[in-house]
């Protein structure tokens, strides 16, 4: 696997990524394109480099690990970095005998939300055809009623979006808002295929949110799936390796079905 790092995909010191691209002379023309995570406004792609070139080795395709604006950009310039990307990223390419025709969105939490909302809302001006999308502990509804320990992280990560002060006392005031921000409320029965990884144990991004955008891409006859990690939370720290390759038998499923037609 070569990797090129920090490669500026447009002028923003923020807007950089890094290049997977497997050894072999094979004419690539699909595109694997990862955001990392952290409330919309922390994290570098740095912290999910391993994740990346496991997904670029398991389905032995280029890949993307980039970096996006993040507060105070809002989420219109993140959703226009992910697009930035892949149309820089399709030119890059052809050095390498690269023919991108096609793309795979994938993103963990704040990532998972940008990628979602992009694909829902852009898929139609999108430079490159999404095939599928995997969302990994994904906040695909703001609006949900906000507890447990997390809630000040919550709240700050809800404002970062928002774009105002969200706290406990006035959360119900946002609630439209928060809506118009969710990729649940943006699905319709042509949104891209969807798969969705998530613990059960997300004291964060709960678990049901899982299970209620689930039942949505299904109501919208949406192909989907929802692979669950039983007892772990939001970072999906500890997963057995047994729960390692049940997760890529699913994402080698979508892989067959959706991107290789």
């Amino acid at each position: 696997m070569k990797l090129f790092e920090d490669i500026s995909y447009s002028e923003d010191k923020a807007q950089i990524l890094d290049f997977y691209l497997p050894e072999s002379d094979e004419n690539y023309d699909i595109v694997l394109i990862s955001l990392h995570g952290g409330s919309w406004s922390m994290g570098d792609k740095s912290e999910y480099s391993r994740e990346t070139e496991e997904f670029a080795k398991r389905l032995n395709v280029p890949t993307v690990n980039m970096n996006y604006r993040m507060t105070p950009a809002l989420l219109p310039e993140m959703m226009e970095d992910v697009e930035l990307a892949m149309s820089f990223i399709t030119d890059y390419a052809k050095q390498f005998g690269c023919n991108f025709k096609k793309c795979i969105l994938r993103g963990f939490s704040a990532g998972a939300h940008i990628v979602m909302s992009y694909a829902y809302q852009e898929k139609d001006s999108s430079p490159l055809p999404i095939t599928f999308l995997i969302g990994e502990s994904a906040p695909a509804d703001l609006s949900t009623p906000l507890g447990g320990p997390a809630q000040a992280f919550i709240c700050r990560g809800l404002s970062n979006i928002v774009g105002k002060k969200i706290t406990r006392n006035n959360w119900s005031e946002h609630i439209e808002e928060m809506k118009a921000l969710s990729p649940i409320y943006h699905l319709t029965p042509d949104a891209p295929p969807t798969l969705l990884l998530h613990g059960t144990e997300d004291y964060m991004v709960g678990y049901m949110i899982a299970e209620s955008m689930y039942s949505a891409l299904k109501d919208k006859d949406v192909p989907c799936d929802l692979v669950t990690f039983n007892g772990l939370e939001h970072q999906l720290k500890g997963c057995s390796e047994e729960m390692v390759e049940e997760y890529f038998v699913k994402v080698n499923s979508f892989f067959s079905k959706f991107s290789k037609t």
